[in-house]
This record gives C-alpha cells, structure tokens and sequence, in this order.
C-alpha cells in the first residue's frame, strides 16, 4: 500500500493558479470556473503520492479514496471554515456506511 499525503486548502492563495509546483507537477481544474483545483505528484523513490485540494469556499469540503467505489472501507477527508473562521479537518477510515 502507497502512504497518501493529502492537504486541504480552503482558502485561496495569492498566486495558486501561477506557480508551478516540482512536487506536484499535475493539475486539473475540476470545475469551469475554476474553483476546484487538484494538483498531485509522486516519487518512485519514497512511494509516496501526494494531492492539494484548493477550494474557494468559505464552507466545507469532503474528499475520499475508495477500494471499491462505496463508502466502506474509504479513507476520507472533511474540513472547513468554522463560523469564527478558523479551519478544521477531520480524518477517517470508514468501516461501514453511515456518517460520522
């Protein structure tokens, strides 16, 4: 199994869409409008791969990796921006359907 590096950000970054990233040097922009951006890179050398989710959103987000295209069993992602605005990110291994 590939250790997964995931790292959410919720705000939107002076310069994000400009700089190019040696770590992650594949992007795609996953909305029209360019809203959502996933860049990603890898290294053979450590098996790691490594993902950046930019959101512009003042709300929250939920991102997930799943063996078999359900729910169970996903490692998943969920954060946001909180009412005072501070951000918050939660971590799971879902066993099973349900929420959490």
């Amino acid at each position: 199994m590939i250790p997964l590096l995931l790292s959410l950000l919720l705000a939107w970054p002076p310069g994000t869409g400009a700089q190019q990233d040696p770590l992650m040097p594949f992007m795609e922009n996953l909305d029209a409008d360019s809203n959502v951006i996933l860049k990603w890179g890898f290294s053979e050398v450590q098996g790691t791969i490594m993902f950046q989710l930019t959101i512009k959103t003042t709300g929250w987000l939920g991102f997930g990796f799943s063996p078999n295209g359900g729910m169970a069993a996903s490692d998943i992602v969920m954060g946001g921006v909180g009412p005072n605005g501070t951000y918050f990110m939660v971590s799971k291994l879902l066993t099973c359907y349900s929420s959490f």
